[in-house]
């Protein structure tokens, strides 16, 4: 889960945004980027949902 994570933060900063992680009420990281990078004329957001199977 941890190198998901940082191939995530990697593909993200590739898009030039702004990482966010919040853990909801199931436990599960969400995982989004904000991007400052137009494609095709529209500004877009990157939502990743990882699973916390492993607890620690």
């Amino acid at each position: 889960m941890h190198t998901k994570k940082n191939q995530l933060t990697k593909y993200g900063n590739y898009l030039g945004g702004e990482r966010k992680d919040v853990t909801d009420h199931h436990n599960e990281l969400l995982v989004t980027f904000l991007t400052s990078k137009k494609i095709e004329g529209e500004k877009f957001k990157v939502r990743f949902r990882l699973f916390n199977t492993s607890r620690g």
